[in-house]
């Protein structure tokens, strides 16, 4: 369970979220931080109040083989048809 500062917080920042103008339908925003800091996590707690929210994560897109984030493919599979929204 979190603590009511941090969901006092988490509904500040989706009131934010929600009153950020738009120029097209779709409105990207990016979570950085180091491993383990709690990305994944703050993500979900937003989508819990913004459910249409879709999370990619760059986990998605990391290869195993390479050790490496593959670029190419997350321009092709999400930025790139995000583009045209």
């Amino acid at each position: 369970m979190i603590r009511i500062d941090m969901k006092n917080k988490i509904d500040e920042l989706v009131k934010i979220i929600k009153k950020l103008p738009r120029k097209k339908e779709t409105l990207l925003i990016g979570i950085d931080g180091l491993g383990g800091a709690g990305k994944t996590t703050l993500a979900l707690l937003i989508k819990q109040q913004i459910p249409e929210l879709t999370i990619i994560t760059m986990d998605d897109f990391y290869s195993e083989e390479t050790n490496k984030i593959e670029w190419k493919k997350m321009y092709e599979q999400v930025l790139k048809p995000l583009s045209t929204n």
